[in-house]
């Protein structure tokens, strides 16, 4: 005797089977049509159920992380300096690996990653390594909050600054504008988010076409460079500052990311033109001074005294 046992909503099971309760209404549809519309139906019904409970949970996680986002914003809110701020928003709502809980904690998250590739690594959205590294969280932010705010990163990415300096201000003032938006818009909390460090947007295909910026990187391989160094004449700080004399001249700022590697940055067509023409016989005339004043490399001395 098979055991009937009535299922949620408007359903029965029999064994493993789902029918709905008013299959008769189907008229004469076939058993296995009715047996397929039954699951499809019950399906749809269930994964409705779990995305409002996932919404529920994600509504009631958000208004206690607003809550938190007030509590420190209150805090804070009569300073000057942004920097407190934004480092008790960070630590309150960004884990140590890995996206954030809710859209609006992940605001902090983008926020911070493009500050701080800015006041550590002079790193820009827009231009060189900051595509890499920062660019995804810009356009996150522009296409995940209002229109001032899209706006203020398309003004950022169209500048050209004087200093980084500047670049860092108009950053702050961003930053400014993401806690605002988090302050008058609580149901960000309430939604799931997506990684920002991987969001990808027709933005960063354009902000690399119209990047101002390019790089040059100096060849300075070679064994006499090597073997003064190796002597003890001279150091890769030294290297360093011959290149950063350069910059004087020809623009730029040199990049070091290795002990013996170095990048000429933020350069425009001009001045690449420049550095490309004029460094290698530049370097060439430093080694030559430089041999000059400690003698050569002789390869048969350094043996003999080995030996």
């Amino acid at each position: 005797m098979i055991k009937l046992k009535e299922a949620e909503s408007d359903y029965i099971k029999i064994g493993k089977m789902i029918l709905p309760k008013n299959a008769a209404d189907m008229g004469y549809a076939d058993y296995s049509t009715v047996v397929r519309k039954a699951k499809k139906d019950y399906e749809a019904e269930k994964e409705a159920e779990r995305k409002e409970k996932e919404r529920q949970e994600y509504a009631k996680k958000g208004e206690q992380f607003y809550n938190k986002l007030m509590e420190i914003y209150t805090d804070h809110k009569d300073e000057y300096d942004i920097d407190p701020l934004m480092a008790d928003l960070f630590h309150a709502f960004v884990p140590s690996s890995g996206p954030c809980e809710t859209l609006g904690a992940e605001f902090i998250r983008a926020i911070e990653r493009i500050r701080y590739r800015a006041y550590n690594d002079g790193d820009k959205f827009y231009s060189g390594y900051g595509l890499e590294t920062c660019a995804p969280d810009a356009a996150f932010l522009a296409e995940n909050s209002n229109d001032k705010i899209e706006s203020r990163i398309s003004n950022i990415a169209e500048r050209v600054y004087d200093s980084d300096t500047e670049y860092k201000k108009n950053l702050d003032r961003l930053a400014y504008e993401v806690v605002s938006y988090l302050v008058d818009t609580p149901e960000v909390f309430g939604k799931p988010t997506i990684d920002s460090r991987y969001y990808d947007s027709y933005l960063l295909d354009e902000w690399k076409e119209n990047s101002r910026y390019l790089e040059y990187e100096p060849d300075i391989s070679g064994e006499w460079l090597d073997s003064l160094i190796d002597r003890n004449c001279i150091s890769w700080e030294d290297v360093e500052n011959f290149l950063s004399e350069l910059t004087y001249s020809w623009g730029g700022n040199v990049n070091s990311w290795a002990l013996d590697a170095f990048t000429i940055t933020d350069l425009d067509e001009e001045q690449y033109a420049e550095w490309e023409q004029y460094f290698p016989q530049e370097f060439e005339g430093w080694l030559e001074s430089l041999i000059d004043e400690y003698g050569e490399y002789d390869e048969d001395e350094e043996e003999d005294e080995d030996y």
